[in-house]
């Protein structure tokens, strides 16, 4: 079992996308703002060390912003957060089995994610 892992990610957080569809199959793309996110995200777990954990985990995700007038709603930061990390810090989302998601206000935007193991002797881990 490995144990948990904490990344921080400097800028503003940025919500997922919706999809966007184009083409004449009306193919679904990810908007490029989303896909630059994720990819950053997934670049600074590398960076840390991450690696897939098996089992359930817990996500204690905090953004903050700069100013209130700029907030994404936090399903949608957090949903961003999970799927930049699907294959880096655990293997499936669906692992997550907890979820803290906190938006505040600070003077430099960033995000913090902390992935920990969820086992028999810690089922309260945050």
């Amino acid at each position: 079992m490995s144990g948990p892992i904490t990344i921080v990610v400097p800028g503003r957080p940025v919500p997922k996308g919706r999809p966007r569809f184009s083409g004449r199959g009306r193919r679904p793309h990810t908007p490029p703002k989303t896909a630059a996110a994720e990819r950053k995200i997934a670049l600074i777990a590398r960076i840390a060390g991450a690696r897939p954990i098996n089992g359930p985990v817990s996500v204690r995700a905090i953004f903050i912003f700069a100013d209130r007038r700029t907030r994404g709603d936090v399903d949608n930061l957090s949903k961003l957060a999970l799927d930049a990390l699907n294959g880096i810090a655990f293997k499936d989302d669906r692992q997550v089995v907890r979820l803290y998601a906190t938006i505040a206000e600070g003077p430099k935007p960033f995000t913090a994610i902390t992935i920990t193991p969820v086992t028999k002797e810690t089922p309260w881990a945050t």
